[in-house]
Formats: C-alpha cells, sequence, structure tokens
C-alpha cells in the first residue's frame, strides 16, 4: 500500500465528516467517535502488478447511543466506499470497496468498537 493511497483515504473520510487518524488516535481532546486506520497487505503484487489490502477501520465510541453513533458512521463509510475508484497523485489507481463490519468486544462497559473492513485494489496506470 502507498503512501499516496493511505493519504487518499485520510481526504475521503475527511470529506465524510469521520473524525480520523492514521496508526494511533492522538488528538486531544479525545472526540468521540473516532476512528483508527492500519492496514493488513494480503500479498505481493499480482502478474498485472495490481497490490490487494485489507484497510481496517477501528471506531471507539463512549456512553449512552455510541454503538449507534458507530453504526451511523459506518453507514456513511459503506456508501460512500460501495464502488469507489480514482486515480492518485503517483497516478495508481485505486478501487475500494466496503467488505464488512462487526462489533469489538470491550472490558469497558462505557466504550464500544467497532471494526469496519475496507478493499483496496492499487495499480499502475500507464
Amino acid at each position: 500500500m502507498t503512501i499516496d493511497a493511505i493519504a487518499y483515504i485520510q481526504d475521503e473520510l475527511e470529506k465524510l465528516g469521520i473524525n480520523y487518524e492514521f496508526g494511533m488516535y492522538t488528538s486531544h481532546p479525545v472526540k468521540y467517535p473516532y476512528f483508527v486506520g492500519e492496514y493488513s497487505e494480503v500479498g505481493e503484487a499480482n502478474e498485472d502488478g495490481m497490490d490487494e489490502t485489507t484497510f481496517i477501520l477501528t471506531g471507539t465510541s463512549r456512553g449512552k447511543g455510541s454503538l449507534l453513533e458507530l453504526e451511523e458512521e459506518k453507514e456513511k463509510i459503506r456508501k460512500h466506499f460501495k464502488e469507489h475508484l480514482a486515480i492518485l497523485g503517483n497516478s495508481n489507481g485505486i478501487a475500494i470497496y466496503y467488505s464488512n463490519a462487526f462489533t469489538v468486544p470491550t472490558d469497558n462497559d462505557e466504550i464500544r468498537r467497532i471494526q469496519i473492513n475496507l478493499t483496496i485494489k492499487e495499480w499502475k496506470v500507464e
């Protein structure tokens, strides 16, 4: 996954009004709900030069009704990335698709979490 792809996802989430940071949430004071992004590369590039990555968004919320807030944010993300194609600043093509989501158990009664998985396919455009 290229830096341009990571930056593109951040820009798209900002357009949606999603409170997001890559790697670790560092903003203070904490504004709930927030999402943290990370990725897992599926493997080496295919013969056609396409890389595939699972981009993981972990959302955290706090307080009464917080799981519903996460579901509302998930719906925005799901709709936006239903079939999303673009050309990045590095001239690579990118396709982003919503894959799935699930709630993540926590050991704190006030904190709720959700994981949203996006499939990213990136390739060189010549």
